[in-house]
């Protein structure tokens, strides 16, 4: 199975994925979770900031969502632009620590649960 990370784009924060509840940290925890051991990670825009959709290139995300079984998207933005080029995937939440939906931890634990479903 070959499993594609989709992220949004590259975060402002200098500092690099090491401390607690850093999104590339809970990402991970959520791959063993998911008993997935490689995956691939990609992000829909290349620039930091604040972006919109007028900022995806398309073209690009088709070339890299096209060889990958399984796709999850983290986040809605992330969801929102698989869907514009009709790809099939499952959508995360952002496990960004300002995401406040990491705060109930039986809602993440669910969405896990859903999550292994797809990816059988």
């Amino acid at each position: 199975m070959s499993v594609l990370v989709i992220g949004q784009n590259p975060g402002n924060n200098p500092k690099t994925a090491t401390y607690k509840g850093h999104t590339i940290v809970r990402l991970n925890e959520w791959c063993d979770d998911l008993g997935i051991n490689n995956y691939s990670f990609a992000n829909v825009v290349t620039q930091k900031g604040k972006v919109k959709m007028k900022d995806v290139d398309f073209d690009r995300l088709k070339g890299l969502v096209e060889d990958h079984s399984k796709v999850l998207a983290l986040g809605v933005f992330a969801s929102n632009c698989l869907s514009v080029i009709n790809k099939s995937h499952f959508r995360l939440p952002h496990p960004s620590p300002l995401n406040r939906q990491m705060n109930d931890k039986k809602l993440v634990k669910q969405i896990l649960a859903e999550c292994k479903e797809y990816l059988i």
